[in-house]
């Protein structure tokens, strides 16, 4: 925008815009009439102020100089006292919003000629809205008597004005326009004014640090304010303002840095709800996602990004919600305690905003309103991996913390804890258990994990303890139907198994279908140990000792009782639990293999501290106890161990690392050799194993490259990973213990139909696409209610297993 000075009588005030402006305020104020004029300001713009009372001369009958922020009612009731002791005719207003407020509140109940003359960008001058702070409350309003008769914008006279001061009255200019996109009272006009303000004012903002004293940018940005303040005064004001309300009204916010912080948040609120005006806000940003870019800009120029640095506590986060939703908010979207809460608690901790493809999660020390470090939602592709470093080796003893100095080193249970954090372990085996089976970690933790809330059974069909029989068929399950709306425990399904909790050795298997992340909801099992395993659909895992993502080809190991989230990367994911009662997961033996091969220690992956200092008026804590599931409640993120140690922790594992042994010159390897995982009895029957047959390579001559058709002790539950290219997850099957199974007649009849040359040549066995896995165990397999009457139990699965020929020939060789 080229330097310009223009009058205007087409906006809701009359305007006068150019450098110099003020030099004419004289004449200004005669043709309104103005005889006596009372100049109103704040302490710290008297100098200013001064300069004006003299250029008036005998017209200034008396200067104010008493306006403060938030316009209390004390300054109002001595301001009104003020003008009606010296007859006043006229205000004039000098400074901020502070300045301009309470001009308006003296002009509320006199009738006065009104000036204003802005030196910051809050665009209040434009409206006919008015606020007036009294016992912790800001009673807001509209009326046409306080709008000013006259504004006179001198770009001049914000030069002055502090870098910081002028960065986030830029933010509130900024909000009034966002705000004009989401009101429902808009003309057609409105629209364009507030997208040309948003425009302008974000580009001051960009500009001004660099060039704090050059008028042009000045210029630029108080246009900008104008136009900002101009748009809002045909609308409603709504949720974004009545937040900034109740926090500086009630909680002593800072004006402008409130609007500042809360800005990018109700704009990350509305994302889907309005989509027109998210559209028009990221078209005058020059973004797809306005929300991130508008937190960004805060960033870049060092404005405030959360609550907590503006003085708010976590326990004042309730009081707000209550506070703003006494009355209805006029908004494009529901708003209600949970998600009008879930906004606060970002904004409270400062977490970038995002669309739901790319979510962030900050870090925090206590205390602090800074992010030591964040960790960005990744992509939805394959095989990802978060940007962390991790601990390796299966079942060694483990150390990380987030801070510095956060692990105690000399005590796992000092007195003072580093940071003021509590200390909390977890163990799974007795206390007097020997030490090589011992397993047990040290937390230290910003609040302890303990429940305020007693725990209340939670009705979820498919995990239903009772009900299990047992049967020796063959069975497969066609893959879970997806709800609506699905999170991992909202999509659990139990099976079957043997036993269904940690009173005796058993087992149980599950299946997850899911469409959506937790959120402020965990899941622990108080029963056993889970091994996760991913068919199709990246997550990532947040566990209290640290996250990490999950993909297909990639296993995970939770011990019992550690509390997990689990935040999808793909639209959907699908996959099966492993949960073991009363023991754990071991690399088994090598036996005759000699000291390499399966799976190596190294390759175990536990994640490092990461932690999440985060309020939350009802976080959900659902347990799976007893085979049943609880659900209970606590006030903030149960991911809030700064620091642990010990050798009980989660692990994750890729399948690319298994290593078995299975060249072998005839005849078909038994399938223990790609035994990954075990865990034993004492008379050395396995509970539990996983078995993963992943891409390799075999020469057997003369051998039936298929499995044999056999009866053995093991029950046998088999699934089937996708890694790529696929978008729907394969059927699980079962074969019970001692029932008779093997290939299908088409496979059999291809298999032995194939000439020895192509059969006998060095193959692929598995692919790059999928691999095939199966959890076995020595116990019987009782099916749950659920998987007996479930409507994907595939009933034509045996009919296709049947119809084999007889192929008996006494004559032939």
């Amino acid at each position: 925008m080229a330097s310009q000075q223009f009058e205007t009588s087409s906006l809701p005030s009359r305007v006068v815009f150019g450098s110099g402006a003020l030099a004419h305020l004289n004449n200004h104020l005669a043709r309104l009439k103005a005889t006596r004029v009372v100049v109103v300001t704040t302490p710290g713009r008297q100098e200013m102020a001064s300069k004006v009372v003299a250029q008036l001369g005998t017209v200034c009958v008396g200067l104010l100089d008493i306006a403060r922020e938030h316009v209390p009612r004390s300054a109002v009731e001595a301001g009104r006292k003020e003008v009606q002791r010296v007859d006043a005719d006229c205000i004039v207003t000098i400074g901020g919003g502070s300045a301009t407020g309470l001009g308006k509140a003296i002009a509320l109940t006199r009738d006065l000629q009104f000036v204003a003359i802005p030196t910051t960008y809050a665009g209040s001058e434009m409206t006919a809205v008015y606020g007036i702070s009294d016992d912790g409350r800001k009673q807001t309003g509209r009326d046409e008597r306080v709008r000013p008769s006259l504004v006179i914008y001198d770009p001049e006279l914000t030069l002055e004005l502090p870098l910081a001061a002028s960065i986030s009255s830029l933010f509130n200019a900024t909000a009034h326009a966002v705000s004009a996109l989401y009101g429902s009272q808009r003309d057609p006009i409105t629209p364009l004014i507030a997208e040309e303000a948003i425009a302008v004012l974000s580009s001051s903002i960009s500009q001004l640090p660099e060039r704090t004293s050059e008028l042009h940018v000045r210029e630029l940005a108080l246009f900008g304010a104008c136009l900002a303040g101009s748009c809002l005064s045909t609308t409603v004001l709504g949720l974004h303002h009545r937040l900034c309300h109740v926090l500086g009204g009630s909680f002593g916010t800072p004006h402008s840095q409130t609007h500042t912080v809360v800005l990018p948040y109700v704009v990350d609120f509305f994302r889907d709800a309005a989509p027109d005006a998210t559209e028009a806000i990221g078209r005058a940003l020059g973004v797809d996602d306005p929300a991130a870019c508008l937190f960004d800009l805060a960033e870049s120029v060092h404005a405030p990004t959360d609550l907590r640095s503006l003085g708010l506590r976590p326990d004042d986060l309730e009081r707000v919600v209550q506070l703003a939703l006494q009355t209805k908010i006029p908004s494009p979207r529901v708003v209600d305690p949970d998600n009008l809460s879930e906004l606060l608690i970002a904004a409270f901790h400062g977490r970038r905003p995002a669309d739901a493809s790319s979510r962030s999660h900050s870090v925090l020390p206590p205390n602090d309103s800074s992010a030591i470090s964040s960790f960005p939602r990744p992509p939805a592709t394959p095989n990802m991996v978060l940007p962390e470093k991790t601990l390796r080796g299966f079942g060694a003893h483990h150390e990380s913390e987030a801070i510095v100095g956060a692990l105690p080193r000399d005590q796992n249970n000092p007195r003072h804890v580093p940071f003021g954090l509590y200390t909390e372990q977890i163990n799974t085996t007795a206390f007097s258990a020997p030490r090589q089976s011992s397993k047990r970690s040290w937390l230290y933790r910003i609040r302890p994990s303990v429940n305020a809330a007693e725990f209340i059974r939670l009705q979820h069909a498919g995990m239903a303890s009772g009900g299990r029989k047992v049967d020796p068929s063959l069975v497969r399950w066609k893959n879970l139907p997806l709800s609506t709306s699905a999170d991992f425990v909202d999509g659990l399904v139990t099976m079957g198994g043997h036993g269904t909790n940690g009173s005796s050795p058993g087992y149980a298997i599950h299946r997850f279908a899911a469409n959506t992340s937790m959120t402020d909801r965990a899941f622990t099992s108080a029963d056993g140990e889970l091994l996760i395993v991913p068919e199709l659909g990246a997550m990532t895992i947040h566990t209290e000792m640290g996250s990490f993502s999950l993909s297909p080809g990639e296993i995970c190991l939770i011990p019992r009782g550690i509390r997990i989230r689990v935040e999808l990367i793909a639209a959907a994911a699908f996959g099966s639990i492993f949960e073991i009662f009363q023991t754990s997961f071991r690399l088994p033996d090598r036996g005759p293999m000699g000291s390499n091969g399966l799976a190596d220690e190294r390759h175990f992956e536990a994640p490092v501290a990461q932690f999440e200092d985060r309020v939350c008026p009802r976080y959900q804590i659902v347990t799976k106890y007893g085979g049943q599931l609880f659900e209970s409640t606590q006030a903030h993120s149960p991911f809030d161990v700064v620091a642990w140690h010990g050798n009980l922790c989660p692990y994750k594992y890729a399948l690319d690392n298994f290593c078995p042994v299975s060249n072998v010159s005839f005849d078909h390897p038994d399938p223990s050799i790609y035994t990954l995982l075990t865990c034993r009895r004492l008379d050395g029957t396995a509970i539990g194993a996983l078995v993963v047959f992943p891409t390799r390579r075999e020469n057997t001559e003369h051998t039936l490259r298929l499995p044999y058709f056999h009866r053995n002790a093991a029950t046998e539950y088999n699934g089937i990973i996708l890694r790529a290219g696929q978008d729907t997850a394969a059927a699980p099957w079962l074969s019970p213990a001692m029932t008779a199974h093997g290939p299908s007649p088409e496979s059999y009849a291809q298999a032995i139909g194939a000439t020895d040359e192509k059969s006998d040549a060095t193959k692929n066995i598995s692919s790059q696409s999928q691999c095939f896995y199966q959890f076995e165990s020595s116990l019987p397999f009782a099916q749950s209610d659920w998987a007996r009457r479930a409507e994907n139990r595939d009933s034509g699965w045996l009919k296709r297993r049947a119809g084999f020929p007889a192929r008996f020939d006494p004559n032939a060789p």
